[in-house]
Formats: structure tokens, C-alpha cells, sequence
């Protein structure tokens, strides 16, 4: 969910700001099921499964119009985003069998400073938007769907579908 206000200027070019909270199921699943890294180094995230599979930040856009279809960029800043770490390290662990069938467990986490901060704080998003009424139409009222990318300092790590409302009050 994201709430945002902005200018348009010339209508090919609006400029705003906004704050979004996302929820991330698979965080949440993760947490509920207890795996490995929940369990050896971040039982507290049991006691409240929500509040770790949650992230909130703030973000600036620039979206350029061409009536029925956009070009939207949000540059943004994760405020709250407790599982990254979490994440970091399942990408970084893995696990396989010799030949003489030994299980071996590597767990590569690296550095959590450097580019984990970079991708833990900054987020951005790239996509296109279509909008139900041409924006030429200076419409009270627009829907729109759209797609995106959205990224950890410039690290894709997922897509978007969306859909909502724009309110014009001039």
C-alpha cells in the first residue's frame, strides 16, 4: 500500500512524494515455519511474525505522461525492513552431499556492511502505468494498472502488479 501526492507539470511530467508499507508473505511463512535461520539466530521474530514481514519507507517520483500510458521511477528509502538481513543470509547459505554422502552446510553470509546497507535502506522502482482515461482529460477521477520492478539499490527483487485511484484537486 502507498499513499502519494505530486505536481504535474506541462501534463507530461508529474513529480511527487509518498510513503508506502508492504507486507511480504513469503518473510511471514518463513518466520512461521521456523526455518533454520529463525531458529538458530532470530527466534524473536516467532513472537511476532506481521510486525518482521513488514517493511515501510518513503519515496520520491517522477512519472512522465503520455495520456494512456507512463513511465513511472520512485527513488525511496526503507525505513523499516527487519527481515533483509534474514534474507541476506538465506541467499548466502546453501548445502550438499559429498560422494560419500556427508551433508555440508556452506554458509557464505560475507560482510553485512558495504552494499547489504546500500540494498537494506535504498529501494527504487521502474515501470510502466496505464491509465483508464487519457491524463490529457484533466479527469477528477483516473484508474490506473500498472507494472513494475522494484529493486535494492538498483538489485532486482521482484515484480508488481498494481492497481489504484488518482485524485486531481486542481
Amino acid at each position: 500500500m502507498a499513499v502519494s501526492g505530486g505536481k504535474t507539470y506541462n501534463n507530461t511530467l508529474k513529480i511527487g512524494v509518498g510513503i508506502y508499507g508492504r507486507y511480504y508473505r513469503h518473510y511471514h511463512n518463513y518466520i512461521n515455519n521456523n526455518e533454520f535461520l529463525i531458529e538458530t539466530e532470530y527466534p524473536r521474530f516467532r513472537k511476532n511474525p506481521d510486525k518482521y514481514a513488514s517493511a515501510f519507507g518513503a519515496f520520491a517520483s517522477a512519472e512522465i505522461l503520455m495520456n494512456h500510458i507512463s513511465i513511472i521511477a520512485n527513488l525511496g528509502v526503507n525505513v523499516y525492513k527487519p527481515f533483509y538481513e534474514v534474507e541476506r543470509k538465506v541467499g548466502a547459505y546453501y548445502e550438499y552431499y559429498t560422494p560419500e554422502g556427508k551433508k555440508v552446510v556452506v554458509s557464505d553470509y560475507g560482510d553485512l556492511d558495504g552494499d547489504y546497507t546500500l540494498k537494506k535502506y535504498i529501494s527504487s522502482r521502474l515501470g510502466l502505468r496505464f491509465y483508464i482515461l487519457g491524463t490529457k482529460a484533466h479527469k477528477k477521477w483516473n484508474a490506473f494498472a500498472s507494472a513494475t520492478i522494484n529493486a535494492n539499490a538498483g538489485q532486482a527483487d521482484f515484480n508488481e502488479f498494481s492497481i489504484g485511484i488518482i485524485r486531481n484537486f486542481l
